[in-house]
């Protein structure tokens, strides 16, 4: 009987090996099946990555967003009531290139580098409507991960996962400001 490739176990060890991000993992609902808190401050060991996907294939992966993972992740919402779109700085016209990944719903995740010296924290709905942010203290559910409504894909990491966090752009001043703890 042939066996079955762990995607999840394999993207889990990519995820954290290549690009220094810390990962948890995640259910269908999206919600943490672990105590994830001290994944805020520490990468996960081999052998808990081996634990939680070796013996859960189906369950998704999220990255703990914030300065360990030097990420900040914006959560457009366009499916919801009242529709989403990314909130443009003054004289913006397009949406600044960066790695994005469709969610399971038909949102879109926009990945951006955590900035430095600035306390970037989740935020829900406060820099536009269906608009979240989550910086420190948050998570965001990866691809290829699945949820009730379908699948986490990814729509702009054409190169490698190397050469796409090469390219990954800071977050913009308007999202930061919008997110600093006062």
């Amino acid at each position: 009987m042939e066996q079955k490739t762990n995607i999840n176990l394999l993207m889990a060890y990519q995820y954290r090996d290549e690009l220094g991000w810390s990962i948890i993992p995640v259910g269908t609902d999206k919600i943490a099946t672990i105590a994830w808190k001290p994944f805020q401050t520490r990468l996960a060991a081999d052998a808990e990555i081996e634990s939680w996907w070796g013996n859960n294939p189906d369950w998704g992966i999220a990255v703990v967003t914030g300065k360990l993972s030097n990420l900040v992740v914006v959560d457009v919402d366009s499916y919801k009531p009242g529709g989403a779109t990314y909130p443009l700085e003054p004289g913006e016209t397009e949406v600044p290139w960066t790695v994005t990944s469709r969610t399971c719903q038909g949102g879109t995740h926009y990945f951006f580098r955590f900035p430095q010296n600035i306390d970037v924290r989740n935020s829900e709905s406060k820099i536009a409507m269906n608009v979240d942010v989550r910086g420190e203290g948050g998570y965001a559910v990866l691809p290829p991960s699945k949820c009730l409504g379908g699948e986490y894909t990814w729509i702009n990491a054409p190169y490698g996962l190397n050469a796409v966090w090469k390219s990954l752009n800071y977050v913009s001043s308007a999202t930061r400001s919008l997110c600093e703890e006062k």
